[in-house]
């Protein structure tokens, strides 16, 4: 293991939401008002809504904060799900859903770009075919990757930059070095009293 894999650890989880295929169809002519919710812990965020479509793509993103300990409790599982928009009923329809502990796709380095995973039956419902949800994720510190936190370990710190990681690591109650922080790169809109609001695609990476 390299030194960098022994000093790095995640702080954050950036969940990207690409898209879906081979929904089960909700609506008399086929089609479907696509969303999926993402949630960890007390955290919510959704998509923005496509409609008429059994094929959507969001390629949108959210950062989830993680804690300083992961574990494969359920507390640490990440759940997505989605869902048809119905006006006409309280109640959007169930589409699928898929949960994935945090901790084993942090040591699972190979899902987690542009991996399909299967849409799952609600617990204690007869399984069917529910399609697939497509996602990516990007394990940061503090909004930063592993590559990046390596460059900059290796340029010398000025007596600013030193005196700012000591009081952020007081701050957290730590005596490792932390990052500066920056500001997070979230299109995915978090919950707020209990409504979900829409989000902002981003655009195509390069």
């Amino acid at each position: 293991m390299s030194s960098i894999e022994q000093n790095w650890f995640p702080t954050h989880l950036r969940v990207t939401v690409i898209g879906a295929r081979n929904l089960r169809s909700k609506r008399k002519k086929g089609m479907n008002n696509c969303y999926t919710v993402i949630r960890l812990g007390q955290e919510k965020y959704m998509t923005s809504v496509k409609e008429r479509t059994l094929t959507p793509e969001w390629k949108e993103e959210c950062t989830l904060q993680l804690p300083f300990i992961l574990d494969n409790s359920d507390r640490w599982t990440l759940h997505l799900t989605v869902k048809h928009n119905n006006c006409r009923l309280p109640m959007d329809n169930f589409l699928g859903h898929v949960a994935l502990p945090i901790a084993q796709l942090y040591e699972n380095k190979t899902r987690r770009k542009n991996e399909w995973y299967d849409l799952q039956s609600k617990p204690n419902k007869v399984a069917k075919d529910r399609g697939q949800l497509q996602l990516g994720f990007q394990f940061l510190r503090d909004n930063m990757t592993a590559s990046s936190y390596e460059l900059s370990k290796s340029k010398p710190q000025s007596v600013f930059d030193k005196f700012k990681d000591k009081v952020t690591s007081l701050k957290y109650g730590m005596t490792h070095e932390i990052l500066p922080t920056e500001g997070p790169s979230t299109s995915l809109k978090h919950q707020r009293s209990g409504k979900m609001s829409k989000s902002h695609s981003y655009g195509k990476e390069p």
